[in-house]
């Protein structure tokens, strides 16, 4: 897990894609300093400073901080929107793709466009937290 500081007041995102809010960072447990909230469920979590929710890897693990998704528009054939990582450009997707480790997203099958100027979302963030499921409209 890379090194991110967590703070309180601040929103991240789990390994399982959920947000949450930190309310303490400074704690006197010794294991646990790091209380939140699940924002979904309400539910309370604890974490080490590391980020981690347990000894082992956890949905509710600390991957990243919070970055809002933009509002994407509908295609009906296409679910899916991400950035590609080397040239920026936005795609659509039938099926969800996957993060590929070469730092591009991939859809064994299923149909896919590039999207044209004045198409894309406003987006500030990593390519590989752009991915957006769209709804229907």
């Amino acid at each position: 897990m890379s090194a991110i500081k967590i703070e309180a007041g601040k929103f991240y995102r789990t390994r399982c894609e959920k947000k949450v809010f930190i309310y303490a960072d400074n704690t006197k447990h010794p294991i646990y300093p790091i209380h939140g909230t699940l924002v979904d469920t309400g539910d309370v979590v604890t974490w080490g400073v590391s980020g981690k929710c347990a000894s082992f890897e956890n949905p509710c693990d600390i991957v990243s901080e919070w970055v809002e998704k933009p509002i994407a528009k509908f295609w009906p054939e296409f679910k899916w929107q991400a950035m590609d990582k080397t040239t920026g450009n936005w795609y659509v997707f039938e099926l969800k793709p996957i993060w590929n480790k070469g730092g591009y997203w991939e859809q064994n099958c299923g149909a896919y466009r590039s999207l044209e100027a004045g198409e894309t979302p406003d987006f500030i963030g990593k390519p590989e937290d752009s991915l957006i499921e769209m709804d229907a409209k």
